[in-house]
């Protein structure tokens, strides 16, 4: 593991950090200071940044904190799948919460169109993943429609002189 992805400015979040001697248990952390209640490791926090320079793994857990609820908010009682309720943890792991919330709005506002299973891989695959490019999509399908009518009718008399030229000839 790099030293850059468990310290420094590009680590994402707060993480709990295991003995990197016996890898089963989490350090105790008191201000810099760690250290392992099982096997006695201990460590500063620039000791843990040496050893994770020089090669060695450090096992690290994301801290998931507590999501408080929106502002305005009543908490009700919904049914759910078990298994997609882990989906929706595992994929907003701290804004879950705020995201169904979102997602509840919309629908009471008719502001959500929903796709499901074949025509969301049909999106998909051609490239279209959100609301936005759904809406460019179908802007620019409604602008080639509209050229294509022009052109049609630009035929339509580009051949009705062909016609005047040819009965005249």
């Amino acid at each position: 593991m790099s030293s850059m992805s468990v310290f420094g400015k590009n680590a994402k979040g707060v993480s709990d950090i295991y003995c990197p001697q016996c890898s089963d248990t989490l350090l105790h952390r008191e201000y810099e200071n760690y250290s392992c209640m099982k096997c006695g490791f201990q460590s500063d926090y620039r000791g843990l940044q040496e050893m994770s320079r020089h090669g060695t793994a450090l096992k690290m857990q994301r801290k998931i904190h507590p999501e408080p609820q929106p502002d305005g908010t009543v908490s009700q009682a919904v049914y759910v799948r078990p298994e997609t309720w882990e989906n929706l943890r595992r994929k907003h792991p701290e804004n879950l919460m705020h995201t169904l919330s979102d997602v509840f709005d919309g629908l009471a506002a008719n502001g959500v169109v929903i796709t499901f299973d074949e025509d969301a891989r049909k999106l998909r695959a051609m490239g279209i993943n959100n609301g936005a490019q759904m809406v460019t999509a179908m802007e620019t399908a409604r602008m080639v429609e509209a050229e294509r009518n022009q052109l049609i009718s630009t035929l339509g008399l580009l051949k009705g002189s062909l016609d005047q030229f040819r009965a005249q000839g």
